[in-house]
């Protein structure tokens, strides 16, 4: 008889225990899928970032495609649907997190401002952003912290 003990998650076998007939092939989780968040045994949430980019990155190229038939404020709400929202689900997990790891996600919202201010990739977007009302990385978890603690502490959640 051979038992395979994991969770569903991506796994790195560890070693396998015989006792009598039976073997166990026990392994060891890399990392753990909850809720559209990947948790890797480090807690360095590498590999959420990895996949919130890759995701949005994937949106944005496809947006491109479309972008010359609409309009600005529909691009806007396109991006806002499709990118920013994903930046934003889960992101309270990203709290406390070094700059260098929340930079790549500031990376990609200044390629989702570019997309929808139609400006080119070298071009600087920190002076425009103030016309979108879109908040930078870092004060979104924290808007999205205070926002829960202040939905626990009135009893809405």
């Amino acid at each position: 008889m051979h038992i395979i003990l994991q969770a569903v998650a991506v796994c790195r076998p560890w070693k396998d225990i015989v006792i009598g007939d039976v073997t166990l092939s026990l392994s060891y989780l890399l990392t753990l899928f909850d809720l559209r968040v990947q948790f890797d045994s480090e807690l360095s949430m590498y590999a959420h970032i990895a996949k919130t980019m890759q995701t949005c990155f994937f949106h944005i190229r496809r947006l491109r495609q479309i972008l010359r038939l609409l309009g600005r404020d529909v691009a806007a709400k396109l991006v806002s649907a499709f990118v920013i929202s994903r930046l934003d689900y889960c992101n309270a997990v990203l709290a406390r997190l070094p700059q260098s790891m929340i930079a790549p996600l500031h990376c990609l919202l200044n390629a989702a401002d570019r997309l929808v201010l139609g400006l080119r990739p070298r071009d600087n977007v920190s002076a425009v952003m103030t016309e979108l009302h879109w908040l930078r990385v870092a004060t979104r978890i924290e808007f999205k912290l205070c926002s829960l603690h202040t939905g626990v502490s009135i009893g809405h959640w």
